[in-house]
């Protein structure tokens, strides 16, 4: 595709400020010796609409987009300010590709689509039910390729943000990234154990062990990721931006998204400037699924008495046994967070959100006493994950072979 490369000085900038000085109306951007290329697919979603009690999404190529690519000319030279500013289109497929002069330094390069309109479904809950909706929307491209040098060719394949089409959200040209990661219970069993009484030699080797008895198994309450949960997220814009831009209050702003196979999530929420800040709250549809339930049950033993001559002793100690329930999760804590974003960047990324929402409701009468252990609150934003459950296990396993 032919690119056009131009170069803005503050008395031109329209799109994007650009400072001028006398010592860099000679520079010539064409003039850079290297090049490297950006190519991708832009994509855009048309919304969500609820398939059998699912979020069914409808991904469209952004096709005949402008696209524009921005490099900072301080990095083609210290003595320079502003920006460069390259352009090219995507085709019908949102497939788009450029050349742009780079040097060997590893680049930084912000690409933008320019805005257009479009219509997108979304899903809410409104007095307790969930419904299907559609708005009005202004759809923008934002993504950020953190190096590119000589002779790279760099792919970047993103999705355009979206934005209510209300003029009060006419200046949100810039995107956050919210990630978080969604959790439902789980029972983790830890198996008994034998119990012996060792007999060492002066060196401390074992040389008898006589049994002794069993270690009752337990069940530690943990979380695991939630995969492929609906979620709702609404989006609170917090004061006045930095600038001096009002920022619109009320109810806020509706996102629809979906977990992925490890329980995570990614919002791009439009945002008037950086530094930028605003609150949101969760709410997950409810799904369908199993759950292992460990019922406890109380074994006996025997083990040698300390008179040899007597009979055995009976000891006694817990095990559980599984049973696999079916029913479905439902979120019982709420998901409230709020966002800061200090630093000023196209993309910016917050700390994950923690969603441990998620809690079974079994189907089965005779399980219905699961509802007391949830009013024990075994689980709750407290409880570990399975994976950083197990890693600590295996610390302390290394580290009591270490101490051997």
């Amino acid at each position: 595709m032919k690119s056009i490369k131009t170069l803005f000085c503050a008395a031109l900038a329209a799109m994007m400020l650009t400072a001028c000085s006398d010592e860099q109306t000679s520079f010539n951007v064409d003039k850079v010796p290297g090049r490297g290329e950006i190519r991708g697919t832009i994509v855009y979603n048309t919304g969500a609409e609820l398939v059998d009690g699912k979020f069914v999404y409808d991904f469209k190529p952004a096709a005949n987009v402008a696209v524009y690519v921005y490099a900072q000319n301080s990095d083609y030279s210290n003595s320079l300010d502003g920006q460069s500013i390259f352009t090219t289109t995507t085709d019908e497929n949102g497939d788009y590709k450029i050349s742009i002069p780079v040097t060997e330094d590893n680049m930084k390069v912000t690409i933008r689509t320019a805005a257009f309109d479009g219509v997108q479904t979304f899903v809410e809950i409104i007095n307790g039910e969930v419904v299907q909706r559609e708005r009005p929307v202004v759809y923008r491209g934002n993504y950020q390729i953190d190096a590119i040098d000589n002779h790279d060719i760099v792919y970047a394949n993103f999705q355009c943000a979206v934005t209510s089409s209300d003029t009060e959200y006419a200046g949100f040209t810039e995107v956050a990234t919210v990630k978080g990661q969604i959790g439902q219970n789980y029972e983790y069993y830890t198996a008994p154990e034998q119990i012996f009484n060792e007999e060492k030699d002066e060196e401390g080797n074992v040389i008898n062990k006589t049994f002794a008895g069993w270690e009752s198994a337990f069940i530690t309450y943990l979380f695991t990721p939630a995969a492929n949960v609906d979620l709702i997220v609404s989006v609170n814009y917090s004061g006045a931006g930095h600038t001096g831009i009002e920022y619109p209050t009320g109810t806020g702003v509706t996102y629809n998204v979906t977990t992925d196979a490890n329980g995570n999530f990614e919002l791009l929420v439009p945002v008037a400037e950086f530094p930028a800040s605003f609150s949101y709250s969760i709410e997950a549809l409810t799904y369908e699924g199993t759950f292992v339930h460990y019922n406890k049950v109380v074994k006996e033993f025997t083990y040698p008495n300390e008179n040899a001559d007597a009979e055995p002793q009976l000891g006694e100690y817990i095990d559980y046994e599984p049973v696999t329930l079916n029913g479905w999760y439902a979120q019982k804590y709420s998901c409230n967070a709020s966002a800061s974003f200090p630093v000023a960047s196209v993309v910016s990324t917050m700390p994950t959100t923690e969603g441990k929402i998620m809690v079974f409701d079994c189907l089965e009468s005779e399980y219905k006493d699961l509802e007391t252990v949830y009013s024990q609150e075994n689980w709750n934003s407290e409880s570990k994950w399975l994976e950083e459950y197990l890693q600590e296990l295996a610390d302390q396993e290394e580290a009591e072979a270490e101490g051997k």
